[in-house]
């Protein structure tokens, strides 16, 4: 290195190197010797005792801008503190940010954050070549400023500034609010583990849970299929179910009034295998009081000649021998209605982020763990498989008792649990597999089709609900961002930022343990918050909608409160 330039690089470092080492030396010295052979920024001396009216280039009128702890009348050894940091360069951005009131106004506080600041400056010695004045400078710097956010904390709106008690308001409030989260989420989580613990899985042919096949007769079952508009996906559905295995299986298919080409589809797949394996009906007229799809179903079951009857969707994939072990399980523990649970799967990553959460919700609010036991009382149904008795289904008065109802097939379980019927639930996992639905349009409106129904077609409830999912979704991770600044002031935010973060994990872990029932990516459990505003808005459009017009719009169709009389 040239020698010409060593001087000035040393010098120039000693400077701030120097200032900050009468920081420590300071609080270290003895009274006697403070101020001795030390300047300020301006070229005069710091003598003992000196305060902001002494000092060759100390101000009186920049006295407040520095913190509290830094400010005490009755201790000089502050006063040089004060003014060694001048040397080293700091200066306040606002009067603001450093005077006024909302201090901590303790000194145990003060003794802390001031041994805190000592701590920063590192002790390299008093030799010159054992400094680093860079490094020394930037860290006691930031420990200056650290300190005087915790000692002031100030927040600026209009002009005004927040005291320290408003700021200690919004963290108890915090705290409880992150508290009554996490501990809602809580019982959330228990209660999803609970119920798919609760379910068991529906054996396989070639599990341990399976029964060995007999020289007897197959057992003979109708399927019946209501369909309208599933041009897409009804070839595919019809073709799992006429290839089972082990039963004498009749598929029926309802046509209710589709306008694609799902009825050329039905002709073709007739001539293929013959009308006596299946049978395609049409629904011209919906009598009044009925759901579309009821009425479909109710056509349906009086052609059946089965002694099992199986209720599906259009869209539902079942494996080779799904209805089979299904009638192993029901004849085995003499059951009158069987619920599987298919696996959803999700085609796109939009269908992940609502689909899995819309699920658990569904769960937590229809399907009960008791629904197991096929003893309870508490029964339910599942959307795309179920299965029942036919003389015990006829006998409760088949979907004429339920003509009224959105969620037929929940309705359906608890109608088959009437007069000591007996039932359960179990989990399909991959041998009955259903893409729900097809577009981000036919999701959104079959979620606010739902929504409503699940509340008893109440615009009120439905809007509370969506405020509710809204505020349990979206309020932890808020609160986890909000207490940051709390914790960083020393206001208490870790105990709002604890529960808050929980409360944000707790749904995470119910939606992968919800992978067992739902074929999703990962990632989409970590933005569910995003799923539930999908689901809000459309519950919140839903109850809009109904409580302006009276009407719910699926599938094409209109219904009005007067359609629901009978739900």
């Amino acid at each position: 290195m040239d020698a010409a330039h060593r001087p000035r690089r040393r010098r120039a470092g000693h400077r701030r190197a120097r200032a900050w080492l009468d920081v420590r030396r300071v609080r270290r010295a003895p009274r006697r010797r403070l101020g001795h052979h030390r300047r300020d920024h301006a070229g005069g001396r710091i003598h003992q005792g000196a305060g902001p009216h002494l000092g060759g280039g100390w101000r009186p009128d920049r006295w407040h801008l520095f913190p509290r702890c830094l400010r005490r009348d009755d201790d000089g050894q502050q006063r040089h503190l004060v003014a060694a940091v001048r040397r080293a360069g700091w200066q306040p951005r606002d009067r603001r940010d450093a005077g006024g009131s909302g201090g901590l106004g303790r000194d145990r506080r003060r003794r802390r954050w001031g041994h805190r600041l000592r701590r920063a400056v590192a002790d390299r010695g008093r030799s010159r070549g054992r400094l680093r004045p860079r490094h020394t400078v930037r860290r006691a710097r930031r420990c200056l400023r650290v300190q005087l956010l915790r000692s002031d904390l100030t927040a600026t709106a209009h002009g005004t500034r927040l005291n320290g008690d408003v700021i200690d308001l919004f963290a108890e409030l915090s705290i409880v609010l992150a508290s009554a989260l996490c501990v809602g989420w809580a019982l959330v989580l228990v209660r999803v583990f609970r119920t798919i613990d609760a379910f068991r899985r529906l054996p396989s042919s070639s599990g341990s849970g399976s029964v060995p096949p007999t020289d007897a007769a197959p057992p003979h079952v109708s399927v019946v299929v209501p369909a309208r508009n599933e041009a897409h996906g009804i070839e595919d559905s019809l073709r799992t179910l006429l290839s089972q295995e082990g039963v004498e299986l009749e598929v029926i298919v309802v046509d209710d009034g589709s306008t694609d080409n799902t009825p050329g589809v039905l002709r073709r797949l007739v001539a293929e295998f013959g009308d006596k394996r299946l049978l395609v009906l049409e629904q011209k007229k919906l009598p009044p009081g009925w759901i579309a799809k009821n009425y479909a179903v109710e056509v349906g079951q009086g052609r059946a000649r089965g002694d099992w009857i199986l209720f599906t969707d259009a869209d539902v994939l079942h494996g080779p021998r799904a209805v089979q072990n299904a009638v192993t399980v029901m004849q085995r523990e003499n059951l009158d209605h069987l619920a599987v649970f298919p696996r959803l799967e999700a085609g796109s990553f939009g269908e992940a982020l609502v689909m899995p959460l819309f699920g658990l919700l569904y769960q937590l609010r229809f399907v009960d763990p008791r629904a197991a036991d096929p003893t309870s009382t508490h029964g339910t149904g599942i959307a795309g498989f179920n299965m029942v008795r036919a003389d015990a289904y006829r006998l409760r008065g088949t979907h004429a008792r339920i003509r009224g109802s959105i969620l037929d097939d929940r309705a359906l379980g608890v109608l088959m649990r009437d007069e000591a019927g007996r039932g359960t639930v179990m989990r399909a996992v991959g041998q009955v597999r259903v893409r729900p639905y097809r577009s981000w349009r036919e999701m959104y409106f079959g979620i606010r089709k739902s929504v409503l129904a699940q509340f008893g077609n109440s615009a009120t409830l439905s809007a509370l609900a969506a405020l509710t999912l809204v505020i349990a979704a979206v309020a932890p991770i808020t609160l986890v961002f909000a207490a940051l600044p709390l914790w960083w002031a020393g206001r208490g935010g870790a105990w709002a930022a604890a529960p808050a973060l929980l409360a944000v994990l707790f749904p995470m872990l119910g939606l992968l343990k919800a992978r067992t029932m739902l074929r999703f990516e990962p990632l989409a459990a970590l933005l569910f918050p995003l799923g539930a505003l999908v689901i809000a808005t459309s519950a919140l459009h839903a109850a809009l909608v109904f409580a302006v017009k009276g009407t719910v719009e699926w599938r094409g169709r209109t219904y009005t409160s007067k359609d629901f009389k009978n739900s």
